[in-house]
């Protein structure tokens, strides 16, 4: 499947797409904003929106195995709230998320999971 091709006069060059997933066994309700970090074998997803719910879950995505997994929180009381457009990285031990828009409006806040 071809994805993007750029063209030059001298040369094409082309670059062609990884192997389709399909999400079709996947627990994620459908969704906007999300954010997305890969880990060595893992992909995390965490918020985002189906334009009227704001989504504060996190699911993990087994790279090796096409498994995806509901990550449950330790505290539920200690959870950020639901939101869309914010930053959002992870490395193998830990999650970071800051700021973002949630239902209350724009937020500022650094959480470390």
């Amino acid at each position: 499947v071809l994805l993007a091709s750029l063209t030059s006069a001298s040369k094409i060059r082309s670059w062609t797409g990884p192997q389709e997933v399909y999400l079709s066994d996947s627990p994620l309700a459908s969704r906007s904003s999300s954010a997305i970090s890969r880990t060595s074998n893992q992909v995390y997803i965490f918020g985002g929106s189906n334009g009227v719910d704001y989504y504060n879950d996190v699911y993990r995505f087994d790279v090796n195995h096409s498994d995806w997994m509901k990550m449950s929180h330790i505290r539920e009381s200690q959870v950020p709230d639901g939101r869309i457009d914010h930053g959002y990285t992870a490395n193998d031990t830990h999650m970071f998320i800051f700021g973002g828009l949630t239902s209350n409006g724009a937020v500022c806040d650094f959480w470390i999971f």
